[in-house]
């Protein structure tokens, strides 16, 4: 059964870059493994697949080119800002069925808002820093490498500066094994920003699932917020651009919202703009 693949830049900046992902929409019928060889065909960090839901507004199916995974920020944006862009969805409160249950969605003025999780946090084993080459000492001062968990885990590394960011050696083998080790979808690395319109830049590897580096990371910009404002940073929204540190930039901004409730967070919110291409 042959389907068409859109490509939808998802996260962009100023309606440029953003992170490219495969929409396969009307999606029925097709098998997982049908599924799972149109995204590695595909060959894009992400592939999303929308079915009808009897639950939810859609049922949307996510695959990298070598796993299927729980979720994706970025490819749940693409996927309804080509709904909204085709005309199936209009402004308005909406939903998605995964397979790890649903979640809220918002579609206002060209942007699309995902709702996740409250992440967990847990510890970072020492010789997780190594695959990225760094050591204690190239740690941002104030913060500490977690694994973060809200659906999809990563691990959160802090660095010191964006040049050091910049200048990152990943060891993609090391990434692959460490991230096995742990069930991480990969590494989120960031350097915190203290003034501008941004709170923070950001990298991200994930070679156990086929991505060497993508440009926008939805499910890992979340738990990020939530740390940041967990580490002294507290407030309402949070900016963060990613893809413009990339071989071949493609920049990217993501919105993050953080909901509280009784002074413990209830709920994130991942903001960002697509364009069907």
């Amino acid at each position: 059964m042959e389907k068409q693949l859109e490509i939808v830049h998802a996260f962009t900046l100023n309606s440029r870059g953003g992170n490219p992902a495969g929409v396969v929409n009307h999606a029925d019928g097709l098998s997982p493994q049908q599924k799972q060889q149109i995204a590695a065909k595909a060959g894009l960090s992400e592939t999303v697949f929308i079915s009808q839901s009897d639950i939810a507004t859609r049922k949307l199916e996510f695959f990298t080119p070598t796993k299927q995974i729980p979720h994706c920020g970025h490819a749940t944006v693409a996927a309804f800002a080509y709904l909204q862009q085709t005309g199936e969805l209009a402004d308005g409160a909406y939903s998605k069925e995964t397979i790890d249950g649903t979640r809220r969605i918002r579609l206002h003025k060209g942007e699309v808002s995902l709702e996740q999780k409250p992440p967990r946090f847990s510890a970072l084993p020492d010789h997780a820093l190594g695959a990225l080459g760094l050591y204690e000492r190239d740690l941002a001062p104030g913060y500490t490498g977690v694994i973060a968990d809200a659906g999809n885990a990563f691990a959160l590394i802090p660095v010191a500066s964006v040049r050091a960011l910049k200048y990152l050696e990943p060891d993609m083998d090391a990434i692959a094994l460490v991230s096995a080790q742990f069930n991480l979808i990969g590494y989120y690395a960031y350097a915190p920003l203290e003034q501008g319109l941004y709170q923070a830049a950001a990298r991200m590897f994930a070679p156990h699932y086929g991505i060497k580096e993508e440009a926008a990371t939805g499910m890992a910009a979340g738990p990020l917020a939530a740390y940041l404002s967990s580490r002294g940073q507290p407030q309402k929204a949070y900016n963060i651009v990613q893809g413009t540190l990339m071989s071949q930039p493609s920049p990217s901004r993501l919105r993050v919202e953080l909901e509280h409730k009784n002074q413990q967070l209830e709920r994130v919110w991942v903001s960002g703009s697509a364009q069907l291409k």
